[in-house]
């Protein structure tokens, strides 16, 4: 059984966003638990880059499937346009 534990919180912006727990049959010492607190800054940055990238991800899927969606409409309304065009010169 540890007869040591170290919690550290990985925090972002004020939330707890996990939490890395190291058991020790020993005392911690205090190299090791500055050394699982720098990590969980490290991890914490490491999260928050991942969040933005899946982010971006997102929005760059929903703009390309808007930008597809326009260029369909566009193609759509150019025919038309072209058929109004044939049609008005064939008029009288």
């Amino acid at each position: 059984m540890p007869s040591s534990v170290l919690i550290a919180p990985v925090m972002l912006d004020g939330k707890v966003l996990a939490v890395i727990e190291m058991a020790s049959l020993g005392i911690i010492p205090p190299l090791q638990m500055d050394f699982i607190r720098q990590m969980s800054d490290a991890l914490a940055a490491t999260l928050s880059k991942v969040k933005a990238y899946l982010q971006n991800r997102e929005l760059y899927e929903q703009t390309k499937k808007q930008a597809d969606a326009l260029a369909s409409q566009e193609s759509i309304f150019k025919a038309r346009l072209e058929e109004l065009e044939r049609s008005n010169r064939q008029s009288p």
